[in-house]
């Protein structure tokens, strides 16, 4: 009992959950920044708690993937087959996040009757084959199972992520002017469909950082430089069919766009070392592939 009483204790003194600091939903101009931006997280148990107090509150008798897309923020524009592949990821990397917290806690010795129930249960309850079912029918959460996972965000170690409201605005509008250029007629498809590609990865990589935490966005900003080193040659041709201006443009606003996501993801120094550049010089690009 006294064990129960200190859980639920620890529990409400340590809640977490996200909240944007100085601004509305409504004033964000994008939904993939609404639960990314302003949050500040201990570590992957207090992600999962913002989540699980999300998925407690929903209600109702939809469907178990609309319930899930709302808790997410899945934009509802998205067409239904990429939504449901969408949520289907992103409870894939939830339940992920449940079995390191359950890894990280046996590691700390944790007793395994204090683990056991509330990992079981929550991961039962993202079964991907409930996808079909209502969402009345599978949440299952209890506060009991959320005072749990307070209690595991209080005895992990912090992660030390924290994520900078200003960067992720610089960011967004980064990515509106990227795909402005994407969508240009006289740019060639090879350049084209690299940056519809690196637009695509980053936010994704943005809508899993409530989940996941910033890694998504480090692997995004990895991958563009590496499939820009891997298709050199084919970019290489791109950049030099059309006017210098064009390009100077295009390079200018990709270097940007990579450097400020790499700099959210904590990356930056890693990245401008990999690439040989100067602080301030945006033309990584050319010299990547020459």
């Amino acid at each position: 009992m006294k064990i129960a009483t200190g859980l639920f204790h620890l529990g409400r003194r340590n809640a977490r959950p996200w909240h944007p600091s100085g601004s509305s939903k409504a004033q964000c101009t994008n939904q993939l920044y609404v639960m990314a931006t302003h949050i500040t997280f201990k570590n992957a148990a207090s992600r999962v708690v913002s989540l699980l107090e999300n998925a407690a509150a929903t209600n109702g008798d939809s469907a178990f993937v609309d319930a899930w897309a709302k808790i997410f923020e899945v934009p509802g524009n998205l067409e239904q087959t990429r939504r449901e592949t969408q949520v289907s990821r992103l409870i894939t990397a939830l339940a992920s996040q449940i079995e390191a917290i359950q890894a990280a806690l046996t590691a700390q010795q944790v007793p395994h009757d204090l683990i056991e129930m509330p990992i079981r249960r929550v991961l039962n309850m993202l079964a991907l084959g409930h996808l079909r079912a209502t969402w009345n029918g599978v949440n299952i959460l209890q506060q009991d199972v959320i005072i749990s996972y307070k209690w595991f965000a209080h005895v992990l170690p912090a992660d030390g992520e924290k994520l900078d409201s200003t960067a992720f605005a610089e960011l967004e509008a980064l990515l509106i002017d990227l795909e402005k250029i994407a969508r240009q007629n006289q740019l060639p498809t090879a350049l084209s469909t690299y940056l519809e590609r690196v637009i695509e990865d980053i936010k994704i990589a943005i809508s899993f950082i409530p989940v996941s935490g910033i890694e998504p966005l480090r692997q995004a900003v990895g991958k563009a430089i590496f499939e820009a080193s891997f298709e050199k040659e084919k970019l290489k041709s791109a950049v030099e069919s059309i006017p210098v201006e064009t390009s100077q443009t295009a390079i200018s606003v990709l270097s940007q766009t990579l450097k400020i996501a790499a700099a959210v993801s904590g990356d930056l120094v890693k990245m401008e070392k990999f690439l040989k550049i100067a602080s301030g010089d945006n033309e990584w690009l050319p010299k990547l592939l020459g």
